[in-house]
């Protein structure tokens, strides 16, 4: 039989499930690091912008650093879109029912 007994983290009931009926869901702690780095990110951006705005006189330059505020926005879409990546292809897998 494809069935694993589980232990209930909350109440301490053990319990038979079929492996089908489990299932993962996508971690909050991975989220709001994604999240904290996207802001950290953020701020560290602009102050370096800011300063580097103040010397420069090339407006090419600007426009270079300017995009840098791209780099927080694509780390934070990465983390984001690898948690969905394991949980869908851990949920994609079913095994058949006897």
């Amino acid at each position: 039989m494809k069935e694993k007994e589980i232990d209930c983290n909350h109440c301490g009931h053990k319990f038979k499930a079929h492996i089908n009926d489990i299932y993962a869901l996508e971690s909050k702690r991975i989220q709001i690091i994604a999240g904290l780095l996207f802001f950290i990110g953020t701020l560290m951006t602009i102050f370096v912008l800011e300063y580097i705005l103040m010397i420069t006189t090339n407006h090419y330059m600007v426009l270079i650093i300017g995009s840098l505020l791209i780099i927080p926005g694509l780390a934070y879409i990465i983390f984001d879109r690898q948690v969905y990546q394991r949980v869908s292809a851990f949920n994609r897998v079913k095994v058949r029912r006897e």
